[in-house]
């Protein structure tokens, strides 16, 4: 918005690259503009709080470094070549190398450009992107989809997903509060949810033994669960679920009792220690949270943490094959250092039958915003809205659950 208004009236800035597509990480940023006064919008970047330097600026754009070390590729397009231009510097590359043998199978050659037709000689441009598309005789292709991982046979055929969206997610069911490590209170957290127009909220407090920061002990989550029941009387408008993120310990058992864990509305469980264990192990590990009776999803099932902490070792199909027999959903965690089940991982695991679930894992108020990071993987999933568990209303969404508890009302 900054670079808009540098630009003048009529200028539009729009992102591409790695981070239009919603790649789990982003080296270097890339922005196509249009605008009637380029080489204004091009010395404006300089201008930009964000800026460290500029290398090079012209009419045609900007070449800068953020203070962060990012580099930002500004190109500025004419308005009839903006499609082309942000198709292709959309990328990825696979999607665009595929697209162009595609492209050439019809005498057509596609480049940022334009396309040009070896029948006529002649380039055509296009200002929106699906022109580009349905020029190649393709529905239009989400940038998440980009990846080269079916999506073009997908579009000729008419068979791309209707993806998800942030606007179809209903609720939330794994958030923290100061009972563990997070930083606000029920209330608090349940308010920010209404806010952002959720229908229900879990809360969710680490376990006895989650392996860092504060943990809840049995008789804390019993006071926990009453404190939630309480909040839940008091606020109008959503619907708070007691629950806890219970750790699965090396043998696969749970860190609370059945009888305890049989009171709360909602268990999440989460491997947090001993990650080293060989597979075969962990696989075994998981596979026992997964068939326990009272757990209704797997947080973070491979433990990444991007760019930081490789997934441990699981045989993840056996996990898949486990939890679509058990009908234990399985977490998209959007913090966004985890993204964990990857969109990979994801699609993987909706195809093998196991319903995904997104959250936040927020542990203050403001990150539950974290839900675009989880809808962003899943979109890269290929996911829908009936593969995702909680774009459900809750009465939906509780012949789901194992652990089924009557509706409190709210």
């Amino acid at each position: 918005a900054g670079l808009e208004r540098l630009g003048g009236p009529g200028t539009r800035v729009l992102i591409a690259g790695s981070a239009r597509r919603r790649a789990d990480s982003v080296k270097d940023i890339d922005l196509i503009a249009v605008t009637t006064r380029p080489t204004t919008l091009a010395k404006g970047l300089a201008r930009l709080p964000e800026i460290e330097s500029v290398s090079s600026s012209g009419k045609a754009g900007a070449r800068a470094r953020t203070h962060s070390g990012a580099s930002v590729e500004l190109r500025i397009a004419k308005p009839a070549q903006l499609g082309n231009l942000l198709q292709h510097f959309t990328g990825s590359g696979e999607h665009n190398a595929a697209l162009r043998e595609a492209a050439v199978r019809k005498g057509l050659h596609v480049s940022e450009y334009g396309i040009l037709d070896d029948a006529t000689g002649l380039t055509v441009t296009h200002a929106f992107e699906p022109e580009v598309y349905a020029r190649l005789g393709m529905d239009y292709i989400e940038p998440e989809l980009r990846e080269n991982r079916g999506e073009l046979e997908a579009a000729r055929k008419g068979e791309l997903p209707e993806l998800v969206t942030l606007e179809d997610i209903r609720g939330d069911l794994h958030s923290h509060t100061i009972a563990s490590d997070g930083h606000n209170t029920i209330e608090e957290m349940a308010r920010a949810a209404l806010e952002l127009g959720y229908e229900y909220l879990a809360i969710t407090d680490h376990s006895a033994s989650h392996g860092f920061g504060n943990d809840v002990s049995p008789d804390q989550l019993l006071r926990q669960i009453e404190l939630v029941h309480e909040a839940n009387a008091r606020i109008e408008g959503i619907e708070l679920l007691a629950g806890s993120e219970v750790n699965i310990l090396p043998d696969g058992s749970l860190d609370y009792d059945d009888e305890l864990l049989a009171q709360l509305d909602w268990v999440i469980a989460s491997v947090h220690t001993s990650f080293a264990m060989g597979e075969e192990a962990m696989t075994e590990r998981m596979i026992a949270a997964v068939e326990h009776p009272l757990v209704g999803a797997i947080g973070h099932p491979t433990g990444r943490l991007i760019e930081r902490r490789a997934p441990y070792a699981v045989d993840l199909d056996a996990v898949y094959a486990a939890a679509a027999r058990a009908g234990t959903m399985l977490e998209i965690n959007a913090n966004p250092d985890r993204r964990d089940l990857s969109d990979i991982h994801a699609r993987a695991a909706a195809r093998a039958g196991v319903m995904i679930l997104i959250d936040s894992d927020a542990h203050r108020i403001a990150t539950l915003q974290n839900m675009r990071w989880g809808v962003a993987t899943a979109r890269r999933a290929w996911l829908s809205p009936a593969q995702i568990a909680n774009t459900r209303p809750l009465a939906e969404l509780r012949a789901l659950m194992k652990c089924k508890r009557p509706d409190r009302g709210t």
